[in-house]
């Protein structure tokens, strides 16, 4: 199968302060769902680098958890939002195989690191003229063979409501316990949500900062939009993290061969412990099924003091 290219562009809203330095909003942004080769993909932006300080992250992650494998390369350039300047190249493409069975797979995802000051050294300033990042992400996905269809005929787990029902009490303000004023605008908060939510938060309310005992905080550096943002909640983002997690954590207990069965480990069980099980339950198709022992899986529940109900499904299983 001949290669297959695809362009997606990735804007990351931001301010620029008077000194011109860039601060792009402090929060995960992911693209729409798209296809290529076969394969469901998205672009993933982190403000905050998992490998290198005071850096950001630009993912190509494979959302169809692949059988075999399947090759991809991912650049990335800077757009000028004007139209007026040709693309900046960022970093050199990067390739890596979407492999499973392979022990350095990481969540399905290819990572391009930059250095902040880097980014706020763009050889034009129009490049931020609109006070933000605007990506330019291409993407080749090289496969010998068709990517096999999902099954849609999987039976659907209902779906939990927790994260909707976290989201009606948001909108609301019943029970908030904490006001944050941000430019004069006020934002009526739930403590115990923001500390599940961020560990800044959890610090800041719950570590023995000044703020754990104020009812009204200021808040000097964010815009009053950003600010709401990152007061919301919603379940596909939780879900993508548990996913995550899970793939990190609990891999090596719950894929093929079916035996033996090796008892979680304690960073595994944490997850489970914390997951939306229901949510991650309705992602699993047949071909993650492929990979993905469920018998496997129900001993790991069963293990980490989450067993499923009798009659409970989860993926076809």
């Amino acid at each position: 199968m001949a290669p297959v290219t695809i362009k997606r562009t990735l804007g990351v809203p931001g301010l620029v302060i008077s000194d011109g330095i860039l601060y792009a909003e402090p929060f995960t942004r992911r693209s729409a769902i798209f296809v290529g080769g076969g394969y469901d993909w998205s672009i993933r932006y982190y403000a905050t680098s998992r490998f290198e300080m005071d850096s950001i992250d630009l993912c190509l992650q494979l959302e169809t958890m692949p059988a075999s494998g399947v090759t991809a390369s991912f650049s990335v350039v800077l757009l000028d939002p004007t139209g007026g300047l040709p693309p900046w190249k960022l970093a050199p493409i990067a390739t890596a195989e979407f492999n499973p069975n392979n022990s350095n797979y990481y969540s399905g995802q290819l990572v391009v690191t930059m250095h902040k000051s880097f980014l706020n050294m763009a050889p034009d300033p129009r490049y931020l003229t609109r006070g933000g990042l605007l990506f330019e992400c291409t993407i080749t996905v090289f496969t010998e063979t068709p990517a096999p269809m999902p099954d849609t005929t999987a039976a659907a787990t209902p779906a939990s409501d927790m994260m909707e029902q976290l989201g009606k009490i948001y909108a609301s303000g019943d029970g908030a316990d904490v006001t944050y004023s941000v430019q004069g605008k006020l934002f009526r908060a739930h403590k115990i949500i923001l500390a599940m939510r961020s560990p800044v938060f959890k610090a800041q309310l719950y570590g023995g900062m000044m703020e754990s005992t104020a009812l009204l905080i200021e808040v000097a550096d964010m815009l009053p939009d950003v600010f709401r943002a990152l007061l919301r909640t919603t379940r596909a983002e939780v879900c993508d993290r548990d996913r995550e997690d899970m793939i990190r954590e609990c891999k090596k207990f719950e894929v093929f061969p079916a035996e033996p069965k090796i008892p979680p480990s304690a960073a595994c069980c944490a997850v489970w412990q914390r997951a939306d099980i229901p949510c991650l339950c309705k992602r699993v198709t047949k071909e993650i099924e492929k990979v993905w022992c469920m018998e496997k899986v129900t001993y790991v529940a069963e293990r980490c003091g989450r067993p499923f109900q009798p009659g409970y499904k989860c993926g076809s299983k």
